[in-house]
């Protein structure tokens, strides 16, 4: 069996192709505090300025509806994602959480 990659684009409902964007995410809305987590944690991270964005609001979420759990990134490099992630912790008071990081030496 032979398998194929196929990439997915996003469409238009008419099939056209939307215009890429270039530069970071677009923050507004309510969410310009990630801008200054992006700032701060970029220069320890491999990880997208897209990624970090999506990153922060997903475990804003977790904190904001007190869904239980530890904090978990494998794969750490200079830690800049966890540093995203601790410091959304502590935006929305939630200091009690484990946050746990794995990589190898």
């Amino acid at each position: 069996m032979r398998l194929r990659r196929r990439s997915v684009e996003p469409t238009h409902e008419d099939g056209t192709v939307p215009e890429a964007t270039s530069g970071g995410p677009r923050v507004g809305g309510g969410d310009e505090w990630v801008a200054e987590i992006i700032t701060a944690v970029q220069p320890f991270t491999m990880t997208s300025a897209q990624r970090i964005y999506g990153l922060c609001l997903a475990v804003d979420h977790v904190a904001r509806h007190q869904i239980p759990g530890a904090i978990v990134e494998c794969g750490v490099w200079k830690g800049g994602s966890t540093m995203a992630a601790a410091r959304t912790l502590d935006r929305m008071g939630d200091h009690e959480r484990h946050i746990v990081l794995f990589d190898t030496f």
